[in-house]
């Protein structure tokens, strides 16, 4: 029989993709992409490889993530800013693609729930 690896995560996962923005220290851009998954706690984006070519990526970024809201009569985004350690990237199946995973360094209250 096959062990399970024991689930570290604290906050659930939500398949959601929104709009991410990925900040140097100065509060300047370095890249806009995509998150694939969400929580309180963290993040997963896929972004263009080039974006990790030069290796100029610091291990904390900050970040501005839109989240999807919508009613019945409307839809908008909620921006979040914060601060996150990117704990990894990987090539994705595309060679053009990169996976990246950011913990955000305090949680954000993202209200996924509802």
């Amino acid at each position: 029989m096959a062990s399970r690896k024991q689930e570290r995560r604290v906050h659930r996962r939500w398949e959601l993709t929104c709009p991410i923005a990925v900040l140097d220290a100065k509060g300047k851009v370095l890249f806009k992409t995509r998150a694939v998954n969400v929580s309180d706690g963290g993040a997963y984006c896929t972004l263009g490889v080039d974006n990790l070519a030069s290796g100029s990526l610091p291990q904390r970024v900050g970040i501005r993530l839109s989240v999807p809201r919508s009613t019945r009569d409307s839809f908008m985004f909620e921006e979040f800013q914060g601060a996150a350690r990117v704990t990894r990237t990987e090539p994705l199946i595309d060679a053009t693609r990169a996976g990246m995973a950011l913990q955000f360094l305090q949680p954000l209250n993202l209200d996924l729930n509802a």
